[in-house]
């Protein structure tokens, strides 16, 4: 008797590109160095879980939770053969990808993560750093406020002040632009005490000082920190 062929047709699109980037990149293995499960935790891993979690947002620029458990099952095949990990129904639900996101908001936890992260992407290559630049943006929506939330109400270059907005620090590396650490505040926040905090992080990711650090608005003051000075200086934009 013949054997009935049986055929898995899904719709891959650039997932598995995005998941091999992302494994090359190491992302599985680090986030479990720092993201360690729960003892009685079962199916995948924070590691494996956060990795695909970030190849569905890419993928279909979609930020929301509750959409990842029904793309997830319905590419239970690629993913299974692009990670090599069991995809289960329930590995993708509300309060499982809501627990890692919780932890992922500890500050501490962020910034080892960061600097790990970085890490891995320069085995490679050695990019050159000449000099560090920082700015800052922001983004609102219409969101719900808190008294202790990231969503605020601030100065607004988009021109709408009467929207909450968060306010996103940055700091990348030049001539490349690769981006080396970023920190998320709440909205009403001001630019100048953010510089400082910012630049010891990236002194202490790159492992050097003596670095230019440039902004786009107007900066007075020279950086004193434990007995070394850096320079920061303002451009035109």
């Amino acid at each position: 008797m013949d054997a009935t062929l049986e055929l898995t047709h899904e719709r891959i699109d650039d997932v598995p590109l995005l998941l091999g980037f992302l494994i090359k990149l190491r992302f599985p293995e680090i986030l479990d160095q720092y993201l360690p499960p729960h003892p009685l935790h079962q199916g995948l891993s924070n590691g494996w879980l956060i990795t695909i979690w970030i190849a569905y947002i890419l993928s279909r620029a979609n930020h929301h939770k509750s959409p990842v458990r029904e793309w997830a099952n319905g590419l239970r095949h690629t993913l299974k053969t692009c990670t090599g990990q069991t995809i289960r129904d329930v590995d993708f639900t509300d309060d499982r990808l809501t627990l890692v996101l919780g932890r992922l908001s500890d500050p501490e936890l962020w910034h080892t993560l960061e600097a790990g992260l970085r890490s891995a992407s320069c085995e490679v290559y050695a990019l050159p750093v000449e000099r560090v630049r920082l700015d800052s943006t922001t983004s609102y929506g219409y969101h719900t406020i808190t008294d202790d939330g990231l969503k605020q109400l601030g100065h607004c270059k988009d021109h709408r002040p009467e929207l909450p907005q968060l306010k996103l620090m940055a700091a990348a590396a030049e001539p490349t632009g690769q981006l080396v650490a970023c920190d998320v505040h709440p909205g009403q926040s001001a630019d100048d005490p953010l510089y400082l905090p910012l630049i010891e992080r990236v002194r202490a990711i790159l492992g050097r000082t003596g670095l230019l650090y440039t902004t786009p608005v107007t900066a007075r003051w020279p950086l004193w920190r434990r007995g070394r000075r850096s320079t920061l200086v303002a451009i035109s934009t």
